[in-house]
């Protein structure tokens, strides 16, 4: 998921913003060596971004996505699915 407010609408958008401005784009996760945590990292080293890890706990990473504090996150689909609803975070596709 991604905060609206940072205007990407795929992947490939994600991935072409954190090229142009590296370390400009947070990202949040419960815990290190967390899913989420891994997965970002791998993403991070596969397309060749810098992003910056910020550790929350589970459920404040998400108010931190909905609020901004946070710009990325990756969670489970069932975590995510009210926010996306709501309009307050936006799914990759």
């Amino acid at each position: 998921m991604v905060h609206p407010a940072l205007g990407v609408k795929s992947i490939q958008e994600l991935i072409d913003l954190a090229r142009a401005k590296p370390k400009s784009i947070s990202y949040g996760s419960p815990a290190s060596a967390s899913t989420g945590h891994l997965a970002t990292e791998l993403l991070k080293m596969r397309a060749g971004i810098d992003v910056v890890h910020i550790r929350t706990r589970q459920c404040p990473m998400l108010q931190d996505l909905v609020a901004g504090q946070v710009q990325l996150a990756i969670d489970t689909l069932a975590s995510a699915m009210p926010h996306i609803r709501s309009g307050s975070s936006s799914p990759w596709r």
